[in-house]
């Protein structure tokens, strides 16, 4: 009878430390997530939401950001096995997919307005005989088709901002084209540079579309 009521003894302990055990990994289950609800809510204020931030520097913000979302699906993941092993049912951690949602939409976002705007400047500063016409046409259109996508679903300062960019370039792509057909000649060059009433220097191999831009062409 000592030993089964000690056995009993035992089994309550156990048990009553299986329960502290969940309760302390539920805690830590709900931190998890209000730490992933903030993180979210980071992400949709401040530099993250404001177009006038140089890329750069956001997108390397939203590194920092994605480091901390990692380690917090880590956790997620360590804490599933441990309530696999309780025989706790497995978290809804919908907190921390909405900031993984978040993030991805965000970084998605300021990357390909970061592709543009790195693009657009080679582009036009690089000289234009060096320009893959075909390549640039190819890229702009659809980093187009990326900035409407974006701005319907995203809607904000930035995603606007990206949309008006590439749209105000698209306008000009046209004119990029026929410059850069392969049979244009220097006797072109001089032509268009006469009827823009623009000064000539012949045989410019530093042209850009800068240059071009400053001349009258695109007007």
């Amino acid at each position: 009878a000592a030993y089964e009521a000690k056995l009993a003894d035992t089994r309550g302990l156990l048990f009553s430390q299986l329960q502290g055990m969940r309760g302390e990994l539920d805690a830590r289950v709900m931190k998890l997530e209000k730490r992933a609800e903030e993180l979210e809510h980071a992400l949709q204020e401040g530099m993250f939401v404001e177009a006038s931030r140089p890329t750069d520097e956001v997108l390397a913000q939203l590194a920092n950001a994605k480091k901390m979302l990692v380690a917090l699906e880590e956790k997620g993941r360590t804490f599933a096995g441990w309530q696999e092993l309780f025989g706790m049912p497995a978290a809804d951690l919908r907190r921390l997919t909405a900031a993984s949602a978040e993030w991805e939409k965000r970084h998605g976002l300021w990357a390909a307005y970061h592709e543009f705007l790195t693009k657009q400047q080679a582009w036009t500063s690089e000289p234009f005989a060096s320009v893959d016409v075909a390549a640039l046409l190819k890229d702009s259109n659809a980093l187009l088709k990326q900035s409407y996508v974006a701005d319907r679903q995203i809607g904000d300062e930035v995603s606007a901002a990206f949309k008006e960019r590439t749209s105000e370039w698209r306008l000009k792509l046209p004119v990029v084209e026929e410059l850069g057909n392969p049979n244009i000649r220097e006797r072109h060059w001089r032509k268009l540079f006469g009827e823009l009433g623009a000064p000539f220097k012949p045989n410019d191999a530093g042209r850009t579309l800068t240059d071009l831009q400053d001349a009258g062409v695109f007007e």
